[in-house]
């Protein structure tokens, strides 16, 4: 080979990009297709409207478990940061859309449904990054 030539590599810049893309299009759509069963669910029944906040806020802390698992399992390591951070990053897109939309600006319930995506994208990340590493007693 001529000293010359360069070695190609596929060390990626950005390492954490593509597990986090893919783990917020993971609780996204999980998010979406929660509140689509749950907006047929309104068609059938009466529900009142006060728990409309409720069924989004688990809505969205059951997308950021799933986002953390999926994030986590395909970044192989440090599953409790990526899942903490795919929660934030799920609530802070689903907290613009309600702003653009007219919802109330950040109020205590806003809070709690941040700790909630947080600490369920934690978890979901823990669980997902145990999934990857095999144990052999």
């Amino acid at each position: 080979m001529n000293d010359l030539t360069v070695k190609r590599t596929n060390i990626s810049r950005y390492p954490l990009f593509k597990p986090l893309f893919v783990g917020f299009l993971g609780g996204i759509f999980v998010c979406f297709i929660i509140l689509l069963i749950a907006a047929f669910l309104m068609t059938l029944k009466d529900i009142p409207e006060w728990s409309l906040g409720i069924i989004s806020a688990v809505a969205s802390a059951l997308g950021s478990l799933v986002g953390g698992y999926i994030g986590a399992y395909m970044f192989k390591k440090r599953g409790l940061f990526v899942g903490a951070l795919l929660g934030v990053i799920i609530f802070g897109v689903i907290f613009l859309i309600g702003c653009f939309c007219g919802a109330d600006p950040f109020t205590v319930g806003k809070l709690a449904m941040l700790v909630a995506n947080t600490t369920l994208g934690s978890v979901g990340g823990i669980i997902g990054i145990n999934k990857v590493i095999k144990r052999k007693f």
